[in-house]
């Protein structure tokens, strides 16, 4: 009889650590992208301070004005091409790390949970299609800059509000900073990997034949153990103005933005295709949709039906549920939901420990 591999406490177990693992590539992904943003950010202060003099006050619409306004927007604009191509890098590595991490992982929990032995094979060509998009089916680089464009529209309206009404230049600079998204603080990951002696490591008699690019497995772990060092906080790069929410020299601060939403969505979907992906080559045609039943569990995500009607029912059952309009995923923007494999055959081996997982990760 096929079950849930949450049945088993050596998959559970498992994977409770690959996924703490994913959380720490996500939180230094946003991290990384905050400190680029943060370089940005100050850039434009540097550019309004030094070009918003030279703009007269009063009219929108003189043709000195709107000089002066086109070659401010030109330089910022610029600036933000640039910080854009670094974003988007950061969304790529994380999107591409995370799917190598999930699949593997997933390929090892499966073994874990049957004792059967377990193959996975992941090609760069794979990676590359996971990253080509978004969860959406957008050029990544795309909708960096449609959101970075959105910052600039804003920082462009406050300085035109600044000119009518004859602000002084570091008035000026405090009525664009508060066009920057907030930030919010968040725990710095530790580095989680350990020393391990040989005598300290259990290793499963069986072990998963994976098929992965070295390099990017090898980049994906680096990531993982390196400490995150912010480059844009010493002073030389950060502008004399206050801005909203800052946290004085605490290196953990993200931006809380429309992007950190849409950078999380993907990189839970990333994590989802490398479960399909893993659990696809080992045969397995079905899943079961584990929701995280609260006060914020969705009622209606899908028509008359949401992720609290779903919880505990395989994909085939929910695509019956819903009669076909949901067949595969029915996972919606920001969903917090999981899914497990349907398997066979699951003894009750032991549960897995932080150990095993680390020297796994690093082997």
């Amino acid at each position: 009889m096929h079950k849930s591999a949450q049945h088993s406490k050596a998959y559970t177990s498992w994977i409770t650590q690959r996924d703490k693992a994913l959380e720490v590539l996500l939180l230094k992904a946003n991290m990384r992208i905050s400190d680029q943003m943060r370089r940005v950010f100050n850039r434009i202060l540097e550019i309004v301070s030094y070009r918003y003099g030279s703009i007269p006050h009063g009219s929108l619409i003189t043709t000195n004005a709107k000089y002066h306004l086109e070659m401010l927007r030109h330089t910022i604009n610029q600036d933000m091409v640039s910080v854009a191509h670094d974003i988007s890098s950061n969304i790529i590595n994380l999107k591409k790390w995370s799917y190598l991490l999930a699949s593997v992982g997933e390929a090892e929990g499966i073994l874990r949970a049957t004792g059967k032995q377990t193959k996975i094979h992941i090609t760069k060509q794979m990676l590359d299609k996971e990253t080509e998009t978004n969860a959406n089916n957008e050029h990544i680089f795309d909708r960096v800059l449609l959101a970075l464009g959105g910052i600039s529209d804003r920082v462009m309206r406050a300085l035109d509000v600044s000119r009518i009404r004859r602000d002084d230049t570091k008035q000026a600079l405090i009525n664009v900073a508060k066009t920057f998204p907030k930030k919010r603080i968040v725990k710095n990951p530790k580095k989680v990997l350990k020393k391990l002696t040989e005598a300290s490591i259990k290793r499963p008699d069986i072990e998963v034949e994976a098929y992965v690019p070295d390099d990017e497995w090898q980049a994906m772990v680096d990531d993982y153990m390196s400490d995150f060092i912010p480059q844009y906080r010493s002073p030389d790069d950060v502008w004399d103005v206050k801005m909203p929410g800052d946290v004085g020299d605490d290196l953990t601060e993200v931006y809380g933005w429309e992007m950190e939403q849409s950078i999380t969505h993907d990189f839970v979907d990333s994590v989802r295709s490398g479960q399909s992906e893993a659990a696809t080559q080992e045969g397995i045609t079905d899943f079961v949709w584990i929701s995280i039943i609260d006060n914020h569990t969705c009622d209606g995500c899908c028509g008359d039906f949401g992720c609290i009607d779903f919880d505990g029912h395989t994909m085939t059952e929910i695509s019956e549920m819903t009669k076909g309009e949901v067949d595969s995923c029915p996972a919606h923007f920001n969903c917090r939901c999981t899914m497990a494999p349907m398997l066979d055959n699951m003894p009750d081996l032991p549960q897995s420990n932080q150990e095993e997982f680390d020297q796994w990760l690093s082997s």
